[in-house]
């Protein structure tokens, strides 16, 4: 394949003879490029008779450089061999679409002007292609769509222009010469007046006279104490939320998400229970069994709530977290929650959760993810112990849940586990009751 090498050309003037030898020259590198490729790769995989072969299975007479052969080939035989040589997919077979009509557009003079305009949107859709087929082409139109570019801006002067528009190139060159040289020097002085600044500072600096040693060194220190306290906090930050991440996400409440009486987002809950008409409670049919006891003893005051929305007996779907959907006029409604997380099954917990979550920090505060305050704040370093306990079981800090009864617990791979117990007068105030 000696013969087939690829010309380089790029347009001179915004005229129809150099649109035309551009389009005409860039085509035929398609076609030279794509049949190269074609050849090394087939007749390793076929034999050097392969286009031949090709020719007889499809009655017709192939020239490989055929810019028209080289792109619908591919496009329009699914069983063609030259798909091997090429990217798979919609989005490529796309662009090798938009490639073939441009050639067509070109060859059968469909263009109604010709203009470096038009020739530029042609260049453009080349591009693309060659890109997506890791192509030189790619490169080629880069050039041409550059000095399309130059034309339509003036900056580009052809070697056959006259003496008087060479000048004027050459004056515009150096005019820009010279303002990048005024910059340049105006950038150096403002460089020396700031070096000048420097020089002078450091020499005030190292006078004794005017700051001792001994400040000097205290300056330092102070300086670096701050950076390092800095990057103290920063470390422990990022160790805790690691930790957190590493256990699970923070529980999130899903009543908190969309206000009582709102249509209710996401799937609805499998569970079916009934308001019951006699008592603040709600009736498991499947299991024969009422829900309220499930939840902790605060679930009935919420239930009792339910009833301003929904009449006795209603059907109401409920999530594990205690969360009651019912239909209202055909749709999903919230009508809110039995509050109290149950903790029965998490290994080594018994009780139901609180709503509240916390954080285990490093320094040993406790902090309620909420509100942001700490337990020292809340109650005073009375037990500033109880952080201390649990930072040598959770050396890295992380989330924590406590339930109704004082039991404080960690999350490990999805399960909840008991870290110690505390009672209501040394954890924060209204928490636990």
């Amino acid at each position: 394949m000696n013969y087939l090498q690829a010309l380089e050309y790029l347009p001179k003037s915004d005229t129809e003879g150099e649109v035309l030898t551009t389009m005409h020259i860039l085509l035929r590198n398609v076609g030279i490029e794509l049949a190269d490729r074609y050849d090394k790769q087939l007749t390793k995989d076929i034999g050097p008779d392969w286009l031949e072969a090709l020719a007889t299975l499809r009655n017709s007479h192939l020239t490989m450089i055929d810019p028209y052969f080289v792109l619908s080939e591919p496009l329009k035989y699914p069983d063609s061999p030259t798909r091997a040589c090429l990217p798979h997919g919609a989005d490529f077979y796309n662009k090798l679409d938009a490639a073939l009509k441009v050639r067509n557009c070109w060859y059968h003079h469909e263009n109604s002007e010709l203009s470096l305009k038009m020739l530029n949107q042609s260049v453009l859709t080349l591009q693309v292609f060659g890109k997506a087929a890791q192509m030189a082409l790619a490169s080629r139109c880069k050039s041409i769509l550059h000095r399309i570019e130059q034309i339509q801006n003036g900056s580009f002067i052809s070697e056959k222009d006259d003496g008087k528009q060479t000048l004027i190139g050459q004056l515009d060159r150096l005019k820009q010469e010279l303002e990048g040289a005024r910059s340049r020097e105006k950038k150096a002085n403002d460089d020396m007046l700031v070096a000048q600044e420097l020089l002078d500072q450091a020499a005030i600096s190292a006078n004794p006279s005017t700051i001792s040693e001994d400040e000097q060194s205290q300056t330092k220190l102070e300086v670096a104490l701050a950076m390092a306290l800095e990057e103290k906090e920063r470390l422990e930050y990022l160790v805790e939320s690691l930790a957190i991440a590493a256990d699970a996400q923070a529980p999130v409440e899903e009543e908190k998400q969309i206000g009582i009486g709102h249509k209710w987002q996401g799937p609805i809950p499998d569970r079916k229970v009934k308001l019951v008409a006699l008592k603040d409670d709600l009736f498991d049919d499947a299991l024969k069994k009422f829900v309220a006891e499930e939840f902790g003893p605060t679930s009935t005051k919420s239930i009792s709530k339910f009833r301003a929305i929904v009449p006795p007996h209603s059907t109401i779907y409920l999530s594990e977290q205690g969360n009651a959907v019912a239909y209202l006029n055909g749709d999903p409604i919230f009508i809110g929650s039995l509050s109290e997380t149950s903790a029965k099954d998490s290994e080594g917990v018994i009780g139901f959760f609180t709503p509240n979550n916390y954080v285990l920090r490093i320094n040993g505060d406790i902090e309620d993810v909420k509100t942001g305050q700490t337990l020292r704040a809340a109650i005073g370093p009375v037990k500033e112990e109880i952080g201390s306990d649990l930072l040598l079981l959770r050396p890295n800090g992380g989330l924590l849940k406590i339930t109704t009864n004082g039991l404080i617990a960690c999350q490990v791979r999805g399960n909840w586990m008991p870290l110690c117990r505390v009672d209501s007068q040394d954890w924060f105030p209204d928490h636990l009751r």
